[in-house]
């Protein structure tokens, strides 16, 4: 199989493959599949239902601060060496404050069972999902490997002396001023 060829098995027929907007989109859509009759959520309401279970229809409609692992009805079949990032679709972060809470979100090669995507509704509406909406984005990605090694203070102190020279940052979190 090809590095960048992903293949993947439908677990239903309403599952959609991931599919590029436009032709320079830089990730692939991801689409829902309610195909199970309750979906996982946490938050303050009722266990999600699924409506018009088992039709094209299928929907879910998520309460404000609900969120909910949706299925996506696919198991990915990603190559040895690359794995699936998934991330809230700009539009609907922007319009209706729908984003994929643990955004990035990686799915590992090794990961064989179908992919869900966690989606948070931090509006004050409800918002629907239907099977067949776009609600994630992905892109296959490298993995890099890498050597974490342990270094002692007086390392640490030079590392710290050596990035003071070359930047004037101070603090985390907003630091830089943008």
């Amino acid at each position: 199989m090809s590095n960048n060829i992903v293949a993947a098995y439908k677990l239903h027929g309403s599952a959609k493959l991931p599919k590029k907007g436009t032709e320079l989109s830089g990730c692939y859509d991801v689409f829902a599949c309610l195909h199970h009759e309750n979906v996982k959520f946490h938050g303050a309401h009722a266990p999600i239902q699924v409506n018009d279970f088992g039709t094209e229809d299928a929907n879910i409609v998520l309460k404000s601060n609900d969120l909910a692992l949706i299925p996506t009805g696919i198991i990915f079949a990603i190559p040895e060496g690359r794995h699936l990032k998934f991330y809230s679709r700009s539009g609907h972060t922007w319009k209706s404050k729908l984003i994929v809470l643990n955004s990035p979100a990686v799915i590992d090669a090794d990961y064989t069972l179908e992919s869900f995507v966690l989606v948070y509704n931090g509006s004050d509406n409800p918002y629907k999902i239907t099977t067949g909406d776009a609600i994630a984005q992905c892109e296959l990605c490298t993995n890099v490997d890498v050597f974490f090694g342990e270094i002692g203070f007086e390392q640490l102190d030079e590392f710290i002396a050596s990035v003071n020279k070359k930047s004037s940052r101070n603090g985390g979190l907003g630091s830089t001023g943008k």
